[in-house]
Formats: structure tokens, C-alpha cells, sequence
């Protein structure tokens, strides 16, 4: 089967959601699937997939916290197959609730939620948060401390979600949410089964991130392994100024849907030149024996949405990551090694 996945929407923006068509063989005819949509239904856009080591598939795409076009962040589920996302056992957490507790000035509690959950084990606490500057929170599970709940800086207006793995026991569990450093505001705190619901990996965090904003964006990711490496290529900052420009994720190994097990580099690896601006949004592909990049960028400084495609051979350091180089203008000529001409599109073991 061969399957195409795309983003649409019915003239609002905020209705834009992620889609999927099926077909027998490449060249079609394709049905339509349906909707591509994790229990959270939020916008969503540029959906790609990820084969991974463990046999399964994995769909990542950028999209919105809430429902405010304030920030693009990167997410990823577990896929049942090619067109759905796998939901979690329900009925796990049997109830729960948020109780604020009434204590004096210098208590360090800020609030206890009661969880009762009906079989032990690994469970995924959403904080809801914004804040001005990087904070964090000490969490207690049982009494027994966790390790800090580090927010990445929202600045204003901008509601986000921390994600963190806890281990619950069967039955009562209480969580303890005590002042750490900084000044957090909490929207609210929810707790859900593992596997369930979207896992955020990536958000703008740095400044060539967030360029062009707000909204702040991560989006367009592309997946691409080399010697069992698996990396994601994303693109950040407004899509619509001269810098947009590309990043990079590493998979470190464990667990795929944990943000920990990716290390996301502090530098961009693909950005404006004096020639070319706001390239972005890269797709890999290989040809004449080569393995090329295939992106965007505007037509002139200033231009957008105005854009032109180009692609450009790469290569790759010794630490096996993709060495892309910087963008080549219009003008300059791109040797081809005198090999076959056929074009052959692959996955890379990935994307």
C-alpha cells in the first residue's frame, strides 16, 4: 500500500487538521482515509512517519497546545496503522482531581492532586503553564520526590503543556506540587494513561527558533537515519520571514515518545545567506547516487510566501549527522555524479 499525508482545512485557519489517502500502487488512484488525529484534537499540520527500530510506526507533525495560534510545537504518537493513532487503555484512572490546599504564606505547597488509578505503573502527569522565565517545580509522588518540573520560558499570553512521565501505585496517589525557582502560573493538571494522547517533543526554545513571532514555530519535520541514527530535520521561526531556517533532533535511544531521549542541537544547521532566504521545510531524497536535500525558500528577501523549490547534494559528519551545508544560489552550479539518471525516492530507514 502507499499512503499520502496531508494537512487541510475549511478555510480557517484554526480548523487546519492532518489527513491520509491509500492507494494499491504509487502512481494511485488514491481513497481517502480519513482524518490522522491523536485523543487531543488540535490543529495540526505536516504530518510525516517514522519506521522504527522496534517495528512500529510513529507519526510526528507540528501543532498547536491549544486552541490560541500562539506556538507550533512538534508531537508525536504511536500508530495503530497507516491511518490511526493508538489510544491507551481506558478506564485506568478510575478518578481524579484537583484539590487546592489552604495553607500559610510560607508553606511551599502550591497544590495536591488526588489520583486514584486502578493498576500501577507508568502514567503521563500534563501540566498546563505559562511563564516569563525558565522555573521550575518540585513534584512528590507518595512522598516520595520526583525529579523537577523544568518549564521552558512561554513569555506572554502563551499557554503550554508540560509532559512528564510518573509511576502511580495501585489505587490512591497523591502528587504534591511544591515552589521551586521562578514564578509559575498553572492553568491545569491532568494525568493520562501512557500511550493515549500526543507527547510533545520539541517547542521553541531557543532565539533562531522564535524569530518572526509570535506565533512561535517548529514545524515541517523530516525523519533520516544514517548507520541506525534516526534524527528529525525540522524547520523553525515564521515560515513567512527570512529566517526561517532548520534544526535538528537526535533519537538517543529508550523511549521514542519521551522529549528526553531527544537532543535537540543548540545551533541551526540550514539558514539564510546572502543569496537565499527562509529555506526550509526539507524533504531527502536520493539521486544519481547522491543523497539530496529537496526545501523551499523565498524568492528575494521579503518574499514570504512567495517561494521556489531547490535541492542541493549533502553529506554526513563522522558522528553520523546530516552535514547540509549552506544553501546554494540560483546561480551556482551543482556538480552530478555521471551515474543512471533515475530519480528513486526512499525513506531513509525512517522518514
Amino acid at each position: 500500500k502507499w499512503y499520502i499525508y496531508f494537512a487541510a482545512s475549511n478555510g480557517r485557519n484554526s480548523t487546519h487538521r492532518n489527513y491520509v489517502l491509500e492507494a494499491d500502487k504509487a502512481e494511485g488512484p488514491y481513497r481517502f482515509k480519513g482524518q490522522i488525529s491523536p485523543e487531543t484534537d488540535r490543529w495540526a499540520i505536516d504530518g510525516t512517519v517514522i519506521e522504527h527500530e522496534d517495528g512500529e510506526r510513529y507519526f510526528v507533525w507540528s501543532g498547536w497546545d491549544g486552541r490560541a495560534n500562539t506556538q507550533q510545537n512538534l508531537y508525536i504518537s504511536k500508530m495503530k496503522n497507516p491511518w490511526t493513532l493508538v489510544s491507551g487503555k481506558k478506564g485506568l484512572l478510575k478518578s481524579r482531581k484537583l484539590k487546592k490546599k489552604s495553607k500559610d504564606l510560607e508553606s511551599s505547597t502550591l497544590v495536591d492532586v488526588e489520583v486514584e488509578a486502578l493498576e500501577a505503573g507508568e502514567y503521563v502527569l500534563e501540566v498546563g503553564y505559562t511563564c516569563d522565565s525558565s522555573s521550575m517545580h518540585q513534584l512528590t509522588v507518595n512522598d516520595e520526590t520526583h525529579v523537577g518540573l523544568h518549564y521552558h520560558s512561554t513569555g506572554k499570553d502563551n499557554w503550554q503543556t508540560h509532559y512528564e512521565y510518573i509511576k502511580l501505585q495501585k489505587g490512591r496517589n497523591i502528587l504534591n506540587f511544591a515552589k521551586g525557582i521562578g514564578a509559575v502560573e498553572i492553568k491545569e493538571i491532568k494525568v493520562k494513561v501512557k500511550g493515549s494522547d500526543r507527547m510533545m517533543i520539541s517547542s521553541p526554545e531557543h532565539s533562531w527558533e522564535k524569530m518572526g513571532g509570535p506565533p512561535y514555530v517548529n514545524e515541517g519535520a523530516s525523519a533520516i537515519k544514517k548507520n541506525g541514527k534516526l534524527h528529525l530535520v525540522y524547520s523553525a521561526s515564521g515560515s513567512w520571514t527570512d529566517d526561517y531556517q532548520m534544526g535538528l533532533l537526535t533519537f538517543l535511544g529508550g523511549d521514542i515518545l519521551d522529549k528526553r531521549n531527544w537532543k535537540k542541537k543548540a545551533t541551526p544547521i540550514f539558514s539564510k545567506t546572502a543569496d537565499v532566504y527562509g529555506p526550509g521545510h526539507a524533504s531527502f531524497i536520493h539521486f544519481r547516487g547522491q543523497e539530496w536535500i529537496v526545501y523551499h525558500s523565498a524568492k528575494h528577501s521579503g518574499a514570504g510566501w512567495n517561494r521556489e523549490v531547490r535541492m542541493q547534494p549533502f553529506s554526513w559528519t563522522k558522528e553520523d549527522e546530516p552535514l547540509l551545508g549552506a544553501p546554494r544560489g540560483a546561480r551556482e552550479a551543482v556538480a552530478l555524479d555521471p551515474v543512471d539518471t533515475e530519480v528513486k525516492v526512499e525513506n531513509l530507514k525512517g522518514a
